[in-house]
C-alpha cells in the first residue's frame, strides 16, 4: 500500500534531542535546521557530503570541486576535455554505488587510467570514503532515512564505537487521494492557466510546483509567472547569460566568417549595440559590406572577426567591451583564469575547450532565494513549502534505473518508491493536477501508483485518484505590468480593403498578421529573385526588341541587384537560373496574343520607374498599362497588384520551382474544405483577384494564368522550350455551379466523351440534376453515384435501354463503363480539374462574404488587440512562426498537436 510520509515537524520532534542528524535529503536537512527552537553549537542536521567537506578541510590541504578536478586532469593528461569530463562523471557514479575508489577499476575500461588523479586531487567523495568516525567525538547521532543512503553515503556513518539510531521517514498511515481530489484537464492550456492562477506575488514564497522540470513546462511556468510579477527561486548560470553566449557565438562565427549570411551574425546587434536592417538578413557578409549600411556599422566588426586569431581571449573581451561600451559578467573572466585560457591565442581547439567548460559546468553567477520553488518530480523527496501543486503525475515521473553491473536495481527501485511516497505527502495544502486525455488517448499515470496500490491503473479516471473534472471559467485576461504591450497593426483607422497576402496571413493567425504590419521583413533570396524576374517580365512586355538585343547587359544588371546572395559556389548556378527564367518569360509573352494598352497619360514613360529598377537603369520609360496593375475595388474590398492583364485575362508570375494543379488552385481558398483537412494555410490570391476583376465585366468569363517561370528549368537547359508546360490556368464562370452544370455549355462539353448522353437528352439530363441537386454532395463522388446511379439506370430500363444497347455483356459493366463516367465528370466539375478549371460565381460570392467578415474582425481587433489564434489551434503554426520568440501568447505548447 502507499504510505504517508511523516511531515517535517514530526521528524523534528523525533530528532531534536540528538546532537547530530544525518540525512541525504538537503531540503529536509535545511528544514530541520530552520525548526531548531534553542541555541546549538553547530547545525542539527547535515548531509554526508556536508560532513565530509567539513572533515576534509580539517585533515587535507585542499578539497577540490568536480570542475577543479577535471581541469587539473585536463592540464596534466593533455587528453580531450570532453573525454575527461565523461570519464570523471562515470567514476563518480560507480564510486557512489560501490563506496570504494579502488573497486571502480572493476567496471572501467580506458577510464581507469585516470584513477590515480582522484587520490592526488582529493574531492568530497575521497573524504567520504576515508571518513574517520572519531571526528564525531561523543555526539548522539540519528540517521533520517537510512534506506535513501547510497553506499558511499554510508561510509560517513559511524561503524564501530558510536551508535546511531535510524528514523523512518514514512509513517504507518496509508496515503489516499480521498483527502485531496485529483483535478483532471483535457488540455495543457487549461492546466497551465489554472496553475498560474494559483500563484501571486503575495504567496510566491509559500508555493512549490512539482513536475518534470526537464520538460517544456519549466519555460512556460517561468515565463507565465514572470508576466504576473511572480519571482521563481533559482540559480543563474554563466551558460544562460545572454552576453556570454553571444560572445561565444562571435568567436565561433569568426572561424568561418566568409561563409556567413547576415542573419548568422545578428547576435552582434546586442553584443555591440548596433542595428542591422532586417531586409539584409539573408545577404552574405561580403554582399552586405558592399552596401552603405554595411560599410558604416559592420566593417570594423568584420575586421575584428577576420583578425581574431591574432588575439588572446582576454584581449578580445577587452576590445569587445570597448566597442560595445558594456561590461560582461565577471565570471567570464574568472573562467579565463581557472581554465588558464585567458592569455592563450584564440584557436578553434582552445575555443572548443572554453565553450565546453561554460556549457557543461554549473558556473554560478547569481541566486534568487525568493519566489516559487520549481521541484523536479523525478529526483525530489522533501519539499518545505506549505502549498504544493503536483502537476502531471504521468509516466515522466518514473525514474529509470539502467542495467549496469554496479547498480543494485532492486535497491534503487525501493529508494525511488520511498521518495515517491514522501514527495506526494509534501505540503500542508496539496493540489493534484493531471491531464486526462492527450492525442485522443488516456494519459498513463506514473507506474509507481500501480506498484504501490497493487491495482491495474490505466488512467487518471480510475477511482483510485478520486478524480473530478476541472471547471474552466472563461475570464477576460488581465494584463499585468510585466505583460508585453499589445501589438496593433497601426492606428485604429478603418480598413476598407484587404490584399490576398494579408488575408492569407490573418487566416493563419491574427497575431502573426499584426506583427507583420509593424515588423520589417527580411529580404529572402527567393523573394528578391521573384521580384527581379517580375521586373524583367514587365520590362520585356514594354521593350521586347531592346530586351532581346541587350539580354546579357540586362542579365548583368539583375545579377548586380542579387549580389548580396551570390557566393563563389552558387554564382554560376544562379546566373543560369536567371537566364532561363528570363527566356521562359520571353517565350510566354511572345506566345500570347495580348492587347497592348498604351499609356496616354501625362505621366507616360515615368510610371513604375521607382518600383522597377530596369527602367531608370536603361533610361527607358514604361509604355503600356497592362503590367503591374493596382486593383482597389470598392465593391469587393480587395486590393492588390496584378502582374499582367489583357482584356479578360490575368497573368501572375511565380518563381517557385513547384507547380500547383488546377485542383490545388481551386481548393486552396475554400475554407470549409480546409477546415475538414485542418490545413495549416490558405491562399486566397486566385479567387480574390477574380472577385476584383469581375467588377469590370460581371457577366464575362475571366482566365487567370499562372506562369511558373522556373518549373521547366531542366527542359530549357536541354533546349526544349515549351512555355505551355509552365502554365496552370483557371477560369471564372459567371454562373453558379448549379446553373453551369445544367447549362447547354456543360452538356455540350460532356457529349463527345460520355457515351451515355447519346441516349440521354439534354432535357432529361437537366431534369435529373435539378431534381436531385440538393441531395448530392458533388465534392464526394460516392454521393453523386449513390443518388443518381439507380435513378438513371431505372430510367434507361423503362425506356428499353439496357447493357445490350451499348454492346455490353453484363449489367455491371454497363453501369461501370457507361453510367458512372458521367458522375466522375460531375465530380471533377465541382472539385476542379484540367478539363474543368472553374471557379463559379457562387464560390466568389461566398469568398467575398468571408473577406468582408475578416475585414470587420480586423477593424474590431485594431480597437484593442489581435489575438493569438493559430488556425484550428494547430501547434505547428506557432512552431514555424517567424515571430515565435517575441510572441508572449504563443500556443507552441498548449495548442492541438494534429
Amino acid at each position: 500500500m502507499m504510505k504517508k510520509s511523516k511531515n517535517i515537524k514530526e521528524i523534528y520532534n523525533e530528532v531534536k534531542n540528538y546532537d547530530l542528524v544525518i540525512t541525504t535529503d538537503v531540503p529536509l536537512a535545511s528544514a530541520l535546521n530552520r525548526n531548531t527552537d534553542k541555541p546549538r553549537l553547530g547545525l542539527l542536521a547535515m548531509t554526508p557530503r556536508q560532513l565530509a567537506l567539513k572533515f576534509g578541510t580539517v585533515y587535507y590541504d585542499r578539497i577540490y570541486s568536480k570542475s577543479e578536478l577535471i581541469l587539473e586532469i585536463y592540464k596534466k593528461s593533455k587528453k580531450p576535455l570532453r573525454y575527461i569530463h565523461q570519464s570523471v562523471e562515470k567514476i563518480f557514479e560507480i564510486w557512489n554505488h560501490t563506496g570504494l575508489l579502488e573497486s571502480c577499476e572493476l567496471y572501467l575500461g580506458q577510464e581507469k587510467e585516470l584513477l590515480g588523479f582522484f587520490s592526488e586531487y582529493r574531492t568530497v567523495e575521497f573524504a567520504m570514503e576515508n571518513f574517520d568516525e572519531e571526528f564525531y567525538g561523543d555526539k548522539k547521532i540519528a540517521v533520517a532515512g537510512l534506506e535513501l543512503f547510497n553506499v558511499l553515503d554510508r561510509q560517513v556513518l559511524p561503524k564501530k564505537d558510536i551508535f546511531y539510531e535510524n528514523k523512518e521517514l514514512l509513517s504507518s498511515e496509508e496515503f489516499s487521494f480521498s483527502e485531496n481530489k485529483t483535478y483532471l484537464f483535457n488540455s495543457y492550456n487549461d492546466l497551465i492557466n489554472s496553475v498560474l492562477s494559483l500563484v501571486n506575488p503575495k504567496n510566491q514564497n509559500e508555493v512549490a510546483l512539482i513536475f518534470n522540470t526537464d520538460s517544456e513546462l519549466k519555460n512556460i511556468f517561468t515565463t507565465g509567472l514572470s508576466q504576473k510579477g511572480v519571482r521563481v527561486e533559482s540559480k543563474s548560470l554563466l551558460r544562460d547569460d545572454i552576453s556570454a553566449g553571444r560572445f561565444l557565438s562571435f568567436i565561433e562565427s569568426s572561424f568561418n566568417v566568409w561563409d556567413h549570411s547576415v542573419k548568422d551574425v545578428l547576435f552582434a546587434e546586442s553584443l555591440f549595440g548596433i542595428n542591422i536592417k532586417r531586409e539584409f538578413a539573408e545577404y552574405n557578409l561580403q554582399g552586405y559590406l558592399n552596401t552603405d549600411e554595411g560599410k558604416k556599422i559592420f566593417l570594423n566588426i568584420y575586421e575584428l572577426m577576420t583578425g581574431i586569431g591574432d588575439l588572446t581571449f582576454s584581449e578580445l573581451l577587452d576590445k569587445t567591451e570597448f566597442i560595445s561600451g558594456k561590461k560582461f559578467n565577471p565570471e567570464l573572466r574568472n573562467v579565463f583564469n581557472i581554465t588558464g585560457l585567458g592569455k592563450n591565442k584564440i584557436t578553434e581547439d582552445n575555443f572548443n575547450v572554453l565553450k565546453y567548460f561554460i556549457l557543461n559546468f554549473d558556473i554560478e553567477t547569481g541566486k534568487s532565494e525568493q519566489g516559487v520553488l520549481l521541484v523536479n518530480a523525478s529526483n525530489a523527496a522533501f519539499v518545505d513549502r506549505p502549498l504544493t501543486v503536483f502537476i502531471g503525475m504521468d509516466d515522466s515521473w518514473t525514474r529509470l534505473n539502467t542495467d549496469k553491473a554496479y547498480v543494485e536495481k532492486i535497491t534503487e527501485e525501493k529508494k525511488d518508491l520511498e521518495k515517491f511516497q514522501i514527495l506526494l505527502s509534501q505540503g500542508k495544502e496539496k493540489i493534484y493536477l493531471a491531464i486526462n486525455i492527450r492525442k485522443n488517448q488516456p494519459v498513463i499515470p506514473c507506474y509507481y501508483f500501480n506498484m504501490l496500490s497493487g491495482k491495474d491503473i490505466k488512467g487518471f479516471g480510475d477511482e483510485f485518484f478520486n478524480p473530478v473534472f476541472a471547471l474552466i471559467k472563461s475570464e477576460k485576461k488581465k494584463r499585468s505590468k510585466q505583460t508585453a504591450p499589445k501589438v496593433n497593426s497601426g492606428p485604429a483607422d478603418f480598413e476598407s480593403y484587404i490584399s490576398p497576402s494579408s488575408l492569407n496571413t490573418f487566416y493563419i493567425c491574427p497575431k502573426r498578421y499584426s506583427y507583420g504590419k509593424i515588423i520589417p521583413q527580411e529580404q529572402k533570396s527567393y523573394f528578391l529573385k521573384g521580384t527581379l524576374l517580375h521586373c524583367f517580365a514587365e520590362f520585356y512586355f514594354n521593350y521586347p526588341e531592346y530586351s532581346r538585343e541587350k539580354f546579357d547587359a540586362i542579365l548583368d544588371l539583375i545579377l548586380k541587384k542579387y549580389s548580396g546572395f551570390l557566393r563563389e559556389f552558387n554564382k554560376d548556378t544562379e546566373k543560369t537560373s536567371f537566364e532561363i527564367g528570363m527566356k521562359v518569360i520571353m517565350d510566354f509573352i511572345d506566345s500570347q496574343n495580348f492587347d497592348y494598352e498604351i499609356d496616354t497619360s501625362k505621366n507616360a514613360g515615368i510610371n513604375n520607374r521607382e518600383s522597377n529598377f530596369l527602367f531608370p537603369e536603361t533610361g527607358l520609360g514604361k509604355r503600356y498599362l497592362n503590367t503591374e496593375q493596382w486593383l482597389k475595388k470598392e465593391l469587393s474590398g480587395i486590393s492588390g497588384k496584378i502582374d499582367l492583364a489583357s482584356g479578360q485575362t490575368i497573368v501572375d508570375y511565380k518563381s517557385s520551382k513547384g507547380r500547383k494543379s488546377e485542383t490545388d488552385l481551386i481548393k486552396e481558398y475554400k475554407v470549409e474544405i480546409l477546415g475538414k483537412e485542418k490545413a495549416e494555410s490558405a491562399n486566397f490570391q486566385t479567387v480574390a483577384y477574380l472577385a476584383a476583376k469581375r467588377e469590370e465585366n460581371p457577366d464575362e468569363k475571366i482566365r487567370f494564368i499562372y506562369l511558373y517561370i522556373l518549373l521547366k528549368f531542366t527542359d530549357y537547359i536541354k533546349g526544349i522550350q515549351d512555355p505551355e508546360k509552365s502554365i496552370t490556368s483557371v477560369t471564372y464562370i459567371p454562373d453558379t455551379f448549379k446553373r453551369y452544370i445544367i447549362s447547354n455549355e456543360f452538356y455540350d462539353c460532356l457529349y463527345p466523351k460520355i457515351e451515355l448522353l447519346k441516349t440521354l437528352s439534354y432535357e432529361i439530363f437537366r431534369k435529373f440534376i435539378l431534381d436531385n441537386f440538393d441531395q448530392i454532395n458533388f465534392y464526394d463522388l460516392s454521393s453523386v453515384t449513390e443518388i443518381l446511379e439507380n435513378k438513371i439506370h431505372g430510367y434507361l430500363l423503362e425506356n428499353g435501354i439496357n447493357h445490350k444497347h451499348f454492346n455490353k455483356r453484363k449489367d455491371e459493366t454497363f453501369r461501370d463503363n457507361i453510367i458512372k463516367p458521367l458522375f466522375k465528370e460531375l465530380n471533377k466539375a465541382r472539385t476542379g480539374s484540367k478539363e474543368y478549371p472553374h471557379i463559379y460565381k457562387d464560390e466568389v460570392d461566398e469568398f467575398l462574404d468571408f473577406a468582408k467578415e475578416t475585414l470587420k474582425e480586423i477593424n474590431e481587433f485594431k480597437k484593442s488587440d489581435f489575438p493569438n489564434r493559430p488556425v484550428y489551434d494547430l501547434r505547428s503554426i506557432c512552431a514555424n512562426c517567424d515571430y515565435l520568440n517575441i510572441c508572449t501568447g504563443n500556443k507552441l505548447l498548449t495548442a492541438d498537436e494534429d
